[in-house]
């Protein structure tokens, strides 16, 4: 909400991962690729003044999260290199397989 007076607001998001597109008012912004990326979104000029307004937010996984072997562990196929992304996240044994 817009307060009297107040001539600037940001949107903030805290890590992001892996991207995504943001609609407020029916306005599309789109948030740069990266692994829990922090992004502030000027929205000042969208925003209703009366304070009624419209947020979603779509958030995608990585393009590349390849896979692991069936039973978990160290592993996997580092398809995820090829994101802006660390490779531990996907098969490791410190990490549970997610199917």
């Amino acid at each position: 909400i817009l307060q009297s007076g107040a001539q600037h607001l940001d949107l903030n998001f805290r890590a992001i991962n892996y991207s995504a597109e943001v609609y407020l008012n029916g306005h599309k912004r789109v948030l740069p690729k990266g692994m829990f990326r922090r992004h502030s979104l000027e929205v000042t000029d969208i925003l209703n003044p009366d304070g009624s307004n419209l947020l979603a937010v779509l958030v995608h996984p990585p393009d590349h999260p390849g896979s692991i072997p069936p039973a978990g562990g160290q592993g996997g196929d580092h398809e995820i290199g090829k994101d802006v992304a660390t490779q531990y996240v996907e098969g490791w044994d410190w990490i549970a397989p997610v199917r």
